[in-house]
């Protein structure tokens, strides 16, 4: 690190000998180490550990000086409890001109739990984006070098859990067509566990997101937000809403917050945001933003409310969805009050008036003191920040006590290996207890109707759902209502057991009653190409679009287009029909037939629906050239629309491409725009030097290296690509065009949305450094630029 001002030229330079230091694992030690520099020459400075080897010193020290005196600051981890030499050093030029040792003790942190530093409360996913679901667990624990990661309830059938290191894991799972139409919110139960302390529980909400169906009826849910007011300023991090359906809500509202700036205000990608959910409070909802600021601190927060409907009670495919538009407003942190009474919720020990902010089951709340237990012992638990406290229960126990259970005659039938058989009939006082529900196996052969009706439970004392299991383990039948009874129904495609299972949603416990039904040869026998009613299960591309179509099922098949046309789909039998984009949108619908203009070649897919009774059919395709196009985006990947015509977009320079248009770093030409929703999908609304144009969306964050645009997140512009290139908006007029973490720095030839930085933060091996740029605001800013 280069410090002071270049003059003199002998090295007459003398450290002063420190003294020891001693730090916390966990908390910030400074140490200012003076130096005798009559000449005041240009120094830098450095750490030798010459005694031994400290895990990671680089990344929680460092050093801050001027040409009389260095600042250590340091952060220690777990695994540097104990006593080290260390050494500063004072240098010149390469050279050495003085060093002074000093001794490091560390000590352990206040007895510490672990603490889930990611993931938050739940993510969403979109499976139209990518099929399939992942994301990495990290925890923290200040006095652990190790910590154990493990699920506290099973994952759902398919889902792993990988470790990556002493503190960290990573859950991957690719969710199944009968598991997506099953429930699009799984509760995944994590637990994380020292050697010391009991496990920390952590909950994450798996939200997933599918393309709309398109043929459903009913109305979608009403959202007003009430408070806070658009863009106003408030020390509250509550977001209260209205929120109504005709139908009722099949699980609660959801809160997506985030404090970065969003590429597309106008449409948002939420699946980047955190959540939390929205509890009732009167004839409103209200959910709070978990974020904890010092007194005086300011963080604009972006937020859209988010609420699904359950028309659909026999699975997720008609349920509809409404995201009320994107809104603003300042957060302005607060003093501790210290007032918060038990069981409230919270984000930080200081509000609470027990001093004790815990994580739970809905989110941390305020755990009561041990004199005012009510439910459960008193002991020994983990806050939010890691200290262990003395207080009454965990939170769950505290705050959300469960009432007893006494489970019935069957348990322990809670898995299809124990199910329970079940012959044709009622079955009386039955009890769920068990997250994981209770099993009942049923035998029958190909054409049977198997049917089972849940009954005898209130669904406002604990909601329990019904599933039908075939042999493989797939969800063949749903029903999750938010009435007192539940039905499922299925016909056998082959002999063997079919599984009832009764389940208690998020949780839930109840007592119930449930009587089971087969029916011999009552059915439709679907044809050997199921399960293809979902486009993850899709008949293959190519094979003859026909089948057997049985009520209340769909068939799904994959269909390969060579160029842009205009396709024709006709189809025998009483049968309805879809034409589906790669991604699942719809393109066209009709009874029969359907004529639809696909603008981009690839796998599309062909949806039959909609018979009454079994029926057979058979389709044709045909693909004609496409008419003239009008625009761009009537064009498919990798053209652009020019004299009526979608022609390759290559281009060396803006002179190739149409008008309206910009050859890109990408070399490839880009219509002008203003939002990303003016773009193709794929594309974003980049920001360049030229304006702004279309280009595609690449992964690249604010200052990554790049060759051209295409490697750039967002509306991201590849700068300096001679120099390994920086991601970055380009052109910017003012910072508060720029994300957070960014200015918008340099001058007329070269102003860029720059990424703030300290010394060491910036890609030196390519030519760029941390250095004071001016602002378009007249400050001088650090930010990374090319050196």
């Amino acid at each position: 690190m280069l410090l002071g001002a270049a003059c003199g030229s002998d090295a007459n330079v003398t450290l002063l000998p420190p003294p020891s230091v001693t730090a916390t694992v966990g908390t910030t030690t400074s140490l200012v180490i003076p130096v005798e520099n009559p000449e005041g020459l240009t120094l830098s400075y450095r750490l030798d550990v010459p005694g031994g080897d400290l895990p990671s010193f680089d990344s929680v020290h460092s050093l801050v000086g001027t040409p009389t005196g260095v600042t250590f600051r340091y952060t220690p981890l777990a695994s540097h409890v104990g006593e080290t030499e260390l050494q500063i050093v004072a240098e010149r030029d390469g050279s050495d001109l003085d060093a002074q040792p000093f001794v490091l003790r560390v000590e352990p942190a206040e007895s510490a739990a672990p603490v889930f530093v990611v993931p938050g409360a739940g993510g969403t996913f979109d499976l139209a984006d990518d099929p399939c679901v992942a994301f990495d667990l990290e925890v923290r624990d200040l006095d652990s070098i190790e910590v154990t990661i493990r699920e506290r309830q099973p994952l759902p059938e398919g889902a792993t859990l990988t470790s990556l290191g002493p503190k960290s894991a990573r859950l991957a799972w690719c969710p199944s067509a009968d598991q997506i139409d099953a429930s699009q919110r799984w509760l995944l139960a994590f637990e994380a566990e020292d050697e010391t302390h009991p496990p920390v529980p952590h909950d994450f909400a798996a939200i997933l997101r599918t393309s709309a169906a398109s043929d459903c009826p009913g109305e979608p849910p009403t959202v007003a937000v009430l408070s806070p007011d658009v863009d106003a300023s408030s020390e509250s991090n509550e977001v209260r809403a209205r929120i109504a359906d005709d139908l009722g809500l099949r699980e609660a509202p959801l809160l997506y917050w985030t404090t970065a700036m969003p590429d597309d205000l106008e449409r948002p990608d939420i699946t980047a945001f955190q959540q939390a959910e929205f509890r009732r409070d009167g004839d409103a909802f209200v959910a709070s933003v978990p974020l904890a600021l010092d007194e005086g601190e300011t963080r604009t927060v972006y937020y859209v409310v988010s609420a699904t409907d359950n028309d659909d009670p026999e699975g997720t495919r008609c349920d509809l969805r409404t995201d009320s538009v994107l809104r603003t407003f300042e957060l302005v942190g607060s003093a501790p009050t210290g007032t918060l009474s038990d069981c409230a919720q919270c984000t930080r020990s200081a509000d609470c008036a027990s001093g004790s902010c815990a994580p739970g089951p809905g989110g941390s709340v305020c755990l009561p003191t041990c004199d005012r237990c009510a439910t459960g012992a008193c002991g020994s638990f983990g806050t939010v920040e890691g200290p262990i406290r003395e207080a009454c229960g965990d939170a769950a126990a505290a705050c959300f006590p469960a009432d007893v259970c006494v489970d019935d005659r069957f348990e322990s039938n809670d898995s299809r290996e124990t199910a329970s058989p079940a012959d044709p009939g009622a079955l009386e006082d039955l009890a769920i207890c068990e997250p994981l529900g209770d099993f009942f196996a049923v035998g029958a052969t190909v054409g049977d109707e198997v049917s089972a009706v849940l009954s005898g439970f209130v669904h406002d004392e604990g909601d329990l759902d019904l599933h039908l299991i075939d042999g493989s383990g797939a969800i063949v039948s749903t029903s999750a209502g938010v009435t007192n009874t539940e039905r499922v129904a299925h016909c056998a495609r082959e002999g063997g057991s079919l599984f009832v299972r009764v389940f208690g949603f998020l949780g839930d416990t109840n007592r119930y009653d449930l009587a089971i039904e087969r029916r011999a040869n009552a059915c439709c026998v679907d044809d050997d190409a199921e399960p293809d009613d979902a486009l993850a299960t899709a008949r293959p591309s190519g094979v003859p679009i026909e089948g057997t179509l049985c009520p209340g099922n769909d068939d799904v098949f994959a269909l390969t287009i060579e160029r842009p046309g205009e396709v024709t789909l006709t189809m025998s039998g009483e049968v309805s029909i879809e034409l589906l984009s790669p991604a699942g949108g719809s393109l066209a619908s009709g009874e029969g037939s359907l004529s639809a203009r696909v603008n981009e070649a690839g796998r599309h897919f062909v949806r039959v629906f909609g018979a009454d009774a079994p029926t057979r059919y058979e389709g044709a395709v045909t693909v004609e050239d496409a008419p003239s196009c009008a625009a761009t985006r009537e064009c498919g990947t990798g053209e652009v629309c020019r004299d009526m015509t979608c022609v390759s977009d290559a281009c060396t320079d803006s002179s190739q491409c149409p008008s309206d248009h910009r050859c890109t770093t990408a070399g490839t030409c880009g219509e002008q725009c203003r939002v990303n929703a003016d773009c193709r999908s794929g594309e974003a609304c980049k920001w360049t030097f030229e304006g702004r144009v279309c280009g595609q969306r690449g992964a690249g964050r604010n200052g990554d290296p790049c060759t051209d645009s295409s490697d750039c997140g967002g509306q991201r512009e590849c700068i300096a690509p001679g120099l390994g290139g920086y991601c970055a908006r380009a052109g910017c007029t003012r910072s508060a065009d720029c994300e957070p973490g960014t200015f918008c720095a340099g001058d007329a030839t070269l102003r860029v949305c720059a990424v703030e930085c300290i010394p060491g933060d910036c890609r030196a091996d390519d030519g760029f450094g941390c250095a004071f740029i001016p602002t378009t605001e007249g400050t001088f800013e650090p930010v990374c630029w090319p050196q």
